[in-house]
């Protein structure tokens, strides 16, 4: 894992950027539960030392849980402030209620 630290110009404020570079591919289902455990505690420790939740933005992330786990997933989320996730299938992001939608293709962005 490795952060970067940038300036939030004229705010004051220190911007956390966490890179974690895994081949997700040939992790379990458990560790891949496990390293979004280990993601989602790291952001609520920024949450609790900047004041304020960070941006959080999960690619595919939906795609390597099962339906029970991408639940709880969605639980804990909820509450987090904003959250991106990608995914190639819409039906991936069922189990959300409340979100805001997008759908990208052939460079168009189109709200759903």
């Amino acid at each position: 894992m490795m952060n970067r630290y940038h300036e939030v110009p004229g705010s004051g404020k220190l911007s956390v950027t966490t890179d974690i570079s895994l081949r997700i591919r040939q992790l379990s289902p458990e560790q891949k539960a496990l390293l979004l455990g280990l993601i989602l505690a790291h952001a609520e420790l920024v949450a609790e030392r900047r004041g304020e939740p960070p941006i959080l933005l999960l690619d595919e992330v939906a795609a390597h849980l099962d339906p029970k786990r991408r639940a709880a997933l969605f639980e804990r989320l909820s509450s987090r402030g904003q959250v991106w996730m990608t995914a190639t299938e819409a039906a991936l992001f069922e189990g959300i209620a409340d979100a805001t939608r997008f759908h990208v293709e052939a460079g168009r962005i189109d709200l759903l």
